[in-house]
């Protein structure tokens, strides 16, 4: 899945690739960070609240990509690699 994403994030980007790249790793580190950091905060104080507030954040992401699907729908699919290629490779990777 990652794969994916971050090659839909890189086509999708209206800057240079290195940019786009280094741009994600921040989103993505950062938010596994404080994330956790966040959840150890809360869990700490009710063990549902983790939960809870990983929840909502879903919610509100979910209503972010809807509010701006025009931008997320606009990403190129990659022109090469096949389902059967793609299939390959996760079996390659489940090893």
């Amino acid at each position: 899945m990652n794969t994916t994403v971050t090659t839909l994030v890189m086509g999708a980007a209206p800057v240079p690739r290195p940019v786009a790249s280094a741009g994600y790793s921040f989103v993505r580190f950062f938010g596994g960070a404080v994330g956790a950091y966040v959840a150890g905060k809360v869990a700490e104080h009710t063990f549902q609240g983790a939960f809870v507030l990983g929840a909502g954040v879903t919610v509100v992401a979910l209503i972010v990509l809807t509010l701006f699907r025009r931008f997320v729908g606009s990403a190129p699919v990659p022109a090469h690699g096949t389902v059967e290629e793609a299939e390959v490779l996760e079996l390659a990777d489940a090893d």
